[in-house]
């Protein structure tokens, strides 16, 4: 093989191995999903539960943490780089479950800097949200309640 061959190998390799590397990290960051997974935890209160993914955020998180409710209705989901918050969308659906509005605010610097709505403080929101630990597996969640994904 000659250097020219070997230079355009390891450049198309050099391509791929970034794309790959680029989409996994982006499917992973959570962002994207339309349904809870089977690993989103799950929290109660006034008689319905809530199922949250991941369960916590670490400290240079690039990614989402998303509520859904039990019908698997986004509630609101908390957009991280670096560990740092930089957006907040929120849903308010009907009773029929249709999407009444989204509430996006947007964070720079830990300053809320552009919205469309009232927006939670960045303090309120730096930590992600918190779920009591072991309280989803305390939980007896009605199979037709639990939208995650089946085992």
């Amino acid at each position: 093989m000659d250097v020219n061959s070997q230079a355009s190998w390891m450049k198309l390799f050099a391509a791929i191995s970034i794309a790959t590397f680029s989409a996994i990290s982006f499917a992973d960051d959570g962002c994207n999903l339309e349904r809870p997974p089977r690993a989103a935890v799950a929290d109660a209160g006034h008689g319905f539960y809530v199922f949250i993914y991941p369960q916590t955020v670490p400290s240079k998180y690039n990614g989402c943490q998303t509520m859904w409710d039990e019908r698997g209705r986004k509630q609101f989901s908390i957009t991280f780089r670096r560990g740092q918050v930089v957006e907040y969308i929120g849903h308010d659906y009907s009773s029929d479950s249709k999407l009444i509005s989204t509430q996006n605010c947007i964070y720079k610097k830990e300053t809320l800097i552009s919205s469309n709505a009232d927006c939670p403080s960045y303090s309120s929101l730096r930590n992600g949200i918190l779920t009591v630990p072991g309280l989803s597996e305390e939980l007896k969640i009605p199979a037709e309640r639990d939208p995650r994904a089946p085992k």
